[in-house]
């Protein structure tokens, strides 16, 4: 994942910083994929590669939970996703980005093993 703007205290202060950043599109999730509504284009977990994770908790009420999102697709699109978290949020699109999560991290552990020096014995 790469560094994310400086901690920030709302989730309106995190979009400004990331739309600065060139972060400027929005996902949707809509029938086993995400939308980006800008572009009309339809990813599947394997496009997909969640770059950070953001989590508020409300200050009027700690049980509001949101959970931000940062999205990269294989076209190069950047955006967010934002849902709620915990028991508010659409367990679908956790289920499904938690299977984007996991197949970042079998991909890396596939390319480190590739990577690593074999070692064979005669």
């Amino acid at each position: 994942m790469e560094t994310m703007p400086a901690r920030v205290s709302t989730v309106v202060e995190l979009l400004s910083k990331l739309s600065e950043s060139g972060c400027n599109s929005s996902f949707v999730f809509h029938n086993g994929a995400l939308r980006c509504p800008e572009t009309g284009a339809r990813y599947g977990k394997e496009e997909l590669e969640i770059q950070a994770i953001h989590r508020f908790e409300g200050e009027s009420n700690p049980n509001d939970l949101t959970i931000v999102y940062v999205i990269r697709a294989n076209d190069g699109t950047r955006g967010v996703f934002v849902d709620a978290f915990g028991p508010q949020g659409d367990a679908k699109a956790s289920e499904f980005l938690q299977q984007v999560d996991d197949l970042r991290r079998g991909r890396a552990e596939s390319q480190a093993l590739a990577e690593s020096p074999h070692v064979t014995h005669s």
